[in-house]
């Protein structure tokens, strides 16, 4: 993750000088923003059902407005000490835990936005760039030029070069993810099973399902925001192939266009995010589980 981050700082240094291909990293980037802040809010404030529960009712019996048997918790379990006697400060523990494991789930997967927003940054300024390998459109073109001359020759090699660091830049995204996603999916799919079958069986108590029925919406909101991001990345890297047969490639020379053969039978192979190599995190897939 460290090494992801560093790779797209330098990056920002070297693509953001010309103003067009900085504005297309902005606005990646601006896309990543918004996805962050509305996964937060929804995550945090679908939660909050499942949070003021206890804090409602514990509210209502010190005014004397209702009566309960039963100070609630957050999670019925055993703490392995008296719950009576420790109840306020296991309230306390279980509200700090969870708001902590949210957050520590919000940090990690808006890293990963930005990571994939990165790289649809960079597969759209190496659209821009193959769109400009041949800038005159002229039909006297020389087929057999020689690569001295042809200086959109050192154009296309540079292009070659970025869709290597495209293609790098999200293996390193699939290495760094691909085993920890593969325990908080399952663990993500577990949960739903359970809340699910809670909120069902607990129809009778409206503030019991509210609570695992708001649950619920929590985990099906991480599980889209981890396919997104994967969607995005599938999206932007097939466009290549479009990107690299868009420009004026019948209007160079033989030279160039071997060139660009093989950048597009490199773009025949899909790039995805998975879970453990065996989930491939789409929206395709995250209908499915829904």
């Amino acid at each position: 993750m460290k090494k992801l981050t560093f790779i797209m700082a330098d990056d920002w240094n070297i693509y953001s000088k010309l103003s067009d291909e900085y504005n297309i990293l902005c606005k990646n980037y601006e896309m990543g923003r918004k996805v962050s802040i509305a996964y937060a809010v929804s995550l945090y404030g679908s939660m909050t059902p499942f949070l003021v529960v206890p804090v409602i009712i514990n509210t209502v019996s010190y005014m004397g407005l209702y009566n309960i048997s039963d100070k609630p918790l957050m999670f019925r379990t055993e703490y392995f000490i008296d719950s009576e006697k420790y109840y306020y400060p296991l309230l306390v523990h279980s509200y700090i835990g969870t708001l902590g494991f949210v957050t520590i789930v919000v940090a990690i997967d808006s890293m990963l936005v930005f990571h994939v927003q990165h790289e649809c940054g960079m597969c759209e300024i190496l659209g821009y760039r193959l769109a400009r390998i041949v800038e005159a459109d002229t039909l006297d073109i020389n087929l057999y030029t020689s690569k001295e001359e042809a200086m959109s020759y050192g154009y296309i090699k540079n292009c070659v070069i970025m869709h290597n660091h495209i293609i790098e830049y999200a293996r390193r995204i699939e290495i760094a993810n691909t085993t920890s996603y593969f325990f908080q999916l399952g663990f993500n799919m577990m949960g739903m099973t359970f809340t699910i079958f809670q909120a069902v069986v607990k129809l009778s108590d409206p503030n019991e399902a509210l609570r695992y029925a708001s649950f619920t919406v929590t985990l099906l909101s991480v599980l889209f925001l981890e396919s997104w991001p994967g969607q995005q990345l599938s999206d932007y890297t097939n466009k290549i192939f479009a990107f690299t047969t868009n420009g004026r490639w019948y209007q160079s020379s033989l030279r160039i266009r071997k060139v660009i053969s093989i950048m597009l039978m490199r773009s025949y192979v899909p790039i995805k995010i998975t879970a453990g190599k065996l989930y491939a995190l789409n929206l395709a897939n995250f209908a499915a589980v829904r």
